[in-house]
């Protein structure tokens, strides 16, 4: 979705009307593309610039959250539970 709607989101974004984005790692180094420094922290600051809560998952390993000068790093831990419908 990043890839098709770039320009748009960074619209919105900049727009100061979301109070929450949450973004796999895939589509924040999409929507930072043009930027050399594209990590999964610098993400979550340009984020948390345009936010109030910003939050980029990071699959299995741990998810970074930041609300105003606050951050958080949240392991990933391992479960037994299996879904099944």
């Amino acid at each position: 979705m990043v890839r098709n709607f770039r320009g748009p989101l960074l619209e919105l974004l900049q727009s100061g009307d979301i109070d929450l984005c949450f973004a796999n790692e895939d589509e924040t180094r999409e929507l930072l593309r043009d930027d050399e420094n594209a990590s999964p922290e610098a993400a979550l600051e340009f984020l948390a610039k345009h936010c109030q809560w910003a939050v980029v998952t990071l699959g299995s390993n741990r998810c970074l959250a930041k609300y105003g000068r606050e951050r958080w790093v949240a392991v990933a831990t391992e479960s037994s539970i299996v879904v099944t419908i």
